[in-house]
């Protein structure tokens, strides 16, 4: 199986930014980019998966 590319990014709790955009939990992403910069709170957890 190869990667894609993409990847879906799901925050289940906290906050952050990925590439200066602001995340909150609850929400979910779709990455196009092949390194996101994704910056986390220590308290936050979340689920990132490729495709």
């Amino acid at each position: 199986m190869t990667n894609s590319g993409l990847a879906w990014f799901i925050p289940l709790r906290g906050r952050g930014d990925i590439d200066g955009l602001t995340w909150r939990a609850g929400e979910c992403w779709l990455l196009t980019q092949p390194t996101p910069l994704i910056r986390a709170a220590s308290d936050a957890d979340y689920l990132f998966a490729t495709v």
